[in-house]
């Protein structure tokens, strides 16, 4: 039935008929393409580096912790608040200690829309009574406004006795 409809129809009618299909392909071939060769990242906020610097010190020595966030909205800030699950070191901004609740040490700060930023936090600790050395696994989580993780690390630092 539609092939004799499309027999039937008019030269002009069949041309319009082509035209359309060609633009849809056209449309298809760009939607594609532009997901393909322009990806865009999925996550609004996202952790693009960590690390600590050094890895291992004399007790009464600071080690740098650092991590890069990326606030990828490009209409909204976010408030962002990196928790540092730990009691065994402590974390200094500057020379003020992180907040801290039932062993928790936070660090809260507000990203503009499409601003990526670096903070350096300065890393501190003791040893157990009696011992010379000890290595300490520092895990931290990255929550958005809503309360929702969006990254995570770990890193480790070993401490020696002066």
């Amino acid at each position: 039935m539609i092939i004799a409809e499309l027999i039937s129809m008019s030269k002009s009618a069949k041309g319009r008929i082509w035209i359309f299909l060609g633009l849809a392909v056209l449309i298809v071939i760009i939607v594609v393409a532009t997901y393909v060769f322009w990806p865009r990242s999925s996550k609004i906020l996202e952790v693009t580096a960590h690390s600590i610097n050094p890895n291992e010190m004399k007790v009464g020595s600071f080690a740098d912790l650092g991590f890069t966030i990326k606030n990828n909205d490009e209409v909204k800030p976010h408030q962002v608040k990196v928790v540092f699950n730990t009691t065994s070191v402590t974390f200094y901004l500057g020379n003020t200690t992180l907040s801290r609740d039932n062993g928790l040490q936070y660090f809260p700060t507000m990203l503009q829309p499409s601003q990526k930023s670096s903070f350096i936090l300065r890393v501190t600790g003791t040893l157990p009574t009696g011992a010379t050395t000890s290595t300490y696994s520092i895990p931290y989580d990255f929550f958005d406004e809503n309360s929702t993780k969006f990254g995570s690390a770990t890193e480790s630092l070993k401490l020696n006795s002066p």
